[in-house]
């Protein structure tokens, strides 16, 4: 199935800019419901193994002070 794009834009008949609430919804369900699958099979989460590791802060790996941001804004919590 080829992907589904949103649309924000057009205006529909109602006067209303992009698609219907309900459309967007059934639209976001059959992108994943190609892509979980896979996902799955591989034993990735998407959460936690999502493979796009975002480190803007420049943390440098290993345990979280108190407070301190690490990889993907987790934050240290009180012990750390």
């Amino acid at each position: 199935m080829a992907r589904q794009i949103i649309d924000i834009d057009t205006v529909q008949p109602n006067g209303k800019k992009g698609d219907p609430a309900r459309l967007m919804s059934q639209k976001v369900n059959a992108n994943f419901a190609e892509l979980y699958p896979a996902l799955q099979a591989a034993g990735a989460n998407m959460l936690i193994n999502c493979g796009i590791p975002i480190n803007q802060r420049g943390f440098a790996g290993g345990a979280l002070a108190a407070g301190v941001y690490g990889y993907d804004r987790w934050k240290g919590g009180v012990g750390g």
